[in-house]
């Protein structure tokens, strides 16, 4: 079936939020005979990326979804949305509830603009509706999702050097989530985005395309450098 990993940073809030959240979706998968999430929190002072390979390596499951520990999904039957795309999509690597079609050169995948973002989410403790793209009805390809949910079927490894230096940013740091997308396109992979709106329970940060920082200029010279070679 199905392993999740959290990189925790808040074991109350993981405890209050997301793993409600699990616990509902287990009842739903033991309900009908199906094997409960083998869910699997990661906490420490690593980074996200290295706290999700830590749990690529226990994992019972080879289908793998990243949640971030903020997360209320709602309705406990994501998890064969999900699973279904896998299985009618041979070709898919990478699973998310919102992104993008044409993510920018240089800067976060938001930027974009809405007529290419896709699918939605509620946010922050008011559950504001955060929904940029039209209304989904199956699934769609995309070339970058948000992290507070990614789920792949593929062994591929989180790059631990994105940020290392940034360890007070290493739970929810950005553009470790795009930067993961790009590995998985590179492989030739597709991504798609799943017509499910969960509720990210902490405020989602929208930088302006102002504001840049050493993030930013780390991501777009990693990627960047590859081109030429």
């Amino acid at each position: 079936m199905l392993s999740v990993i959290i990189s925790v940073g808040d074991i109350a809030r993981f405890n209050s939020i997301l793993k409600p959240s699990l616990e509902q979706t287990n009842v739903l998968l033991k309900s009908i005979g199906l094997p409960e999430l083998d869910i699997i929190p990661i906490s420490g002072i690593k980074t996200i990326c290295e706290n999700y390979n830590l749990g690529i390596e226990v994992a019972k499951y080879r289908i793998r979804a990243f949640i971030h520990e903020d997360v209320d999904l709602l309705e406990p039957n994501w998890v064969f949305k999900v699973l279904s795309v896998f299985a009618e999509y041979p070709d898919a690597g990478l699973v998310g509830f919102i992104g993008t079609t044409n993510p920018p050169e240089k800067g976060y995948w938001w930027w974009s603009g809405e007529q290419y973002i896709k699918g939605a989410c509620f946010c922050r403790e008011e559950k504001l509706d955060w929904s940029f793209g039209p209304k989904l009805f199956g699934p769609v390809n995309v070339e970058s999702i948000d992290g507070f949910f990614m789920c792949t079927n593929r062994n591929v490894l989180f790059d631990e050097n994105l940020n290392s230096e940034n360890r007070e940013l290493c739970h929810f740091l950005h553009l470790y989530d795009s930067d993961y997308c790009k590995i998985i396109k590179k492989m030739g992979y597709t991504i798609k985005v799943v017509p499910h709106k969960a509720w990210h329970r902490t405020k989602i940060t929208i930088y302006p395309k102002e504001q840049t920082d050493m993030n930013v200029e780390e991501f777009y010279n990693k990627w960047n450098s590859k081109k030429q070679q």
